[in-house]
């Protein structure tokens, strides 16, 4: 099944959507409403008529926090991780920084593998954001990186202090779930997928059915059931969001252990041509290559997931890449 088949056709919305921008940026629209079209216009798959709309609206408004701010966060999105630290360089500046630039610049560090550098600009969001959606953000920020850095009770914590701040969300379940099944207790895993899978139908969104999916394809996967798997898999991608490179690399993780590599390799090649610098992807690649004895492509492949991924990281995901990297240098077994 080809990406596109999973729900990268964007359709007349996603049309109607850049149309609106090209007549905000016409009209000299307001620059939070031409960041909202801009962002509806990377959603849809076109980032890089946003990122050149936002960076026009940048240098027609400098004194604009939202512009960059968002700018910044499609230059990460898209792998371009020294401009995006350029487009935050000036908010930054400011005395004291925007919370939201604070933000981007965590999920920066974090999307680099620079995991404590992450956990302080979350915490220190937190701090200039002392409401109850800034509590939230910061702590689910901390949480996942704590996931990222195999911390499942560190994890745990900070989803308490989500919880505490906004109650119950999807998000809260979804990493509940995720708590549980690296903290190697399945049965809390199933919980949250199935209050996820019993929210109303007016709390019902695409992130959480894909947050149900993933946890679903998690279980599967515990239990052995990779057909399963792989199709909840198929399903939390075809949901197209925030998270779909990461449920990617479930996919074709499942699709390996399914038997079936090739069609894992496919996955990986073709989510590449959209999120070209996605470096855990780019890595898992690289593992199929060098299994298959293709180790001048693997090790091509590997250096260049290090580009944007910091050379610190402390995921343990990039930790392997890493030495897989090394070996492949140095010509031994990569397996």
């Amino acid at each position: 099944m080809a990406l596109g088949q999973l729900g990268f056709d964007h359709g007349r919305s996603c049309a109607d959507s850049e149309a609106r921008f090209n007549d905000a940026q016409t009209l000299g629209d307001a620059v939070g409403r031409l960041v909202a079209q801009a962002q509806m216009v990377a959603f849809c798959g076109n980032p890089v008529r946003a990122l050149a709309g936002l960076k026009e609206v940048v240098k027609a408004d400098p004194g604009s926090i939202a512009a960059p701010v968002f700018l910044a966060r499609l230059q990460r999105q898209e792998g371009h991780g020294d401009g995006a630290r350029k487009s935050l360089g000036g908010v930054l500046r400011r005395q004291p920084p925007p919370p939201s630039a604070l933000l981007e610049r965590a999920h920066l560090h974090r999307d680099r593998g620079q995991l404590r550098r992450a956990d302080d600009d979350y915490a220190a969001f937190q701090r200039s954001a002392p409401w109850p959606r800034g509590v939230y953000d910061g702590a689910m920020g901390r949480a996942v990186t704590a996931l990222r850095a195999g911390d499942a009770e560190r994890a745990k914590s900070h989803v308490g202090v989500a919880e505490a701040a906004l109650g119950e969300t999807p998000e809260v379940l979804w990493l509940r779930g995720r708590v549980a099944m690296d903290g190697g207790t399945p049965e809390g895993a199933e919980r949250a997928a199935e209050a996820l899978e019993a929210l109303d139908a007016v709390k019902v969104t695409r992130r959480s059915r894909a947050f149900s999916l993933h946890l679903r394809g998690r279980l599967a996967l515990e239990r052995g059931d990779l057909q399963t798997a792989v199709g909840s898999f198929y399903d939390a991608v075809a949901e197209r969001t925030p998270e779909t490179g990461l449920f990617i690399l479930e996919l074709a993780g499942a699709l390996d252990a399914a038997g079936e590599p090739e069609r894992a390799i496919d996955t990986l090649s073709q989510w590449l041509e959209t999120w070209p610098l996605h470096a855990p992807a780019l890595c898992a690649l690289s593992a199929f290559e060098a299994r298959r004895g293709r180790r001048d492509h693997a090790l091509k492949l590997s250096r260049r997931a290090f580009e944007f991924w910091s050379d610190e990281s402390g995921e343990l995901a990039m930790r392997e890449c890493k030495r897989r990297k090394r070996e492949l240098e140095i010509g031994s077994d990569p397996r």
